[in-house]
């Protein structure tokens, strides 16, 4: 899927309301909260992303009984628990930014979402390398995590 932007939203989508693909939509069901979040923190977006979620949760309203597809896992059930999802991305990337870690301008917002999303995907035990890194004083984006970056699009220009 790549970066989490709302440009890519039709391929997740899709996926979630199909039979086929079970393994692909189990993992998806686990990571879209977070796919989504991500992507409304796109700049030229993050005034509208109320409405998107408002879509989308009307969309998975819709089609719980077709198939048996159920909404993503975690889905929140208002926009409060979303706009909290959002929220803490927002001060991780604030302070990914503030250590160095990504540059500070809203215009390589591709390169904030890679990053987030790769630590996102990683789980704790990333977070926790991530931070043990940053603790020792790291000032930049290490190579290991950059090479992840770009496994997500290898256009990517991560310094």
């Amino acid at each position: 899927m790549g970066i989490p932007d709302w440009e890519r939203l039709a391929f997740p989508l899709a996926l979630l309301d199909t039979v086929n693909y079970a393994p692909q939509r189990s993992w998806l069901n686990q990571h879209f909260f977070n796919y989504l979040a991500l992507a409304t923190l796109h700049p030229a977006y993050c005034e509208c992303y109320k409405d998107l979620w408002a879509l989308i949760d009307e969309w998975f309203s819709a089609r719980k009984p077709r198939w048996g597809a159920t909404p993503a896992l975690g889905w929140p059930g208002d926009i409060r628990a979303f706009d909290k999802r959002r929220e803490v991305f927002k001060q991780g990337r604030d302070f990914l930014v503030e250590n160095g870690w990504l540059p500070p301008e809203e215009a390589l917002f591709h390169i904030h979402a890679a990053m987030l999303w790769c630590i996102s995907l990683g789980g704790k035990p990333l977070m926790d390398r991530c931070m043990n890194s940053i603790l020792k004083g790291v000032k930049r984006c290490p190579d290991w995590l950059r090479r992840m970056m770009r496994e997500l699009d290898t256009r990517l220009n991560v310094k």
